[in-house]
């Protein structure tokens, strides 16, 4: 969770040895951060978790709607899947839903016990 990748060229041929075995590679925390568009570009992960700082206020915010959205196009020009981490309201949640950003979760539907 705290790991910043400095330079993801190291783990490419790791992540793809996991991937042909049938293991699943998720980057966290994307969009803010330690987190790298390189390490998304190099590593071609087949899921991406939007970072919350990226999701609230996305359907207030024009700036950090358009940074969504760009986003999101890696993302999907790459195919991986993408979870919006983060989302609290149900104007965000529209965001992430006319997004086409198809899985995600948040204090919306519920606090942790």
């Amino acid at each position: 969770e705290d790991q910043f990748i400095a330079d993801p060229e190291y783990l490419v041929d790791s992540v793809r040895s996991l991937q042909r075995l049938g293991a699943h590679v998720v980057l966290d925390d994307i969009g803010f951060g330690q987190s790298s568009l390189e390490a998304l570009v190099v590593l071609e992960p087949d899921g991406v978790k939007m970072d919350q700082r990226v999701i609230r206020g996305a359907a207030t915010s024009p700036a950090k709607r358009r940074q969504l959205e760009r986003i999101v196009k890696i993302v999907n020009s790459i195919g991986a899947v993408t979870v919006a981490e983060g989302i609290e309201v149900a104007e965000d949640l529209k965001v992430v839903q006319d997004l086409g950003i198809p899985f995600g979760q948040g204090f919306l539907w519920d606090r942790p016990q």
